[in-house]
């Protein structure tokens, strides 16, 4: 099975337990966060309010990702 979703379709849920980082809203923008961090590691200017609600429903609850490459696969998606 293909771990990465389809472009544009952020329906789908990582694995908490093996999440390296999260995504979440911080300060009205989409923020990368280490797993278990309360502080962004690094914020994006991705507005919030510029997504989808199914979109910024999944970053409330913190969008799982397991290494770098599904964050920046996520941020592209989110961000265009």
């Amino acid at each position: 099975a293909d771990a990465n979703p389809a472009a544009g379709d952020l329906s789908w849920t990582g694995s908490v337990e093996d999440a390296e980082f999260f995504l979440r809203e911080y300060d009205g923008c989409v923020a990368v966060f280490a797993a278990g961090e309360n502080s962004p590691m690094t914020m994006t200017d991705i507005d919030v309010k510029s997504l989808r609600e199914a979109d910024r429903a999944l970053l409330n609850a913190g969008l799982p990702c397991e290494n770098r490459d599904e964050v920046l696969t996520l941020l592209e998606d989110l961000g265009s």
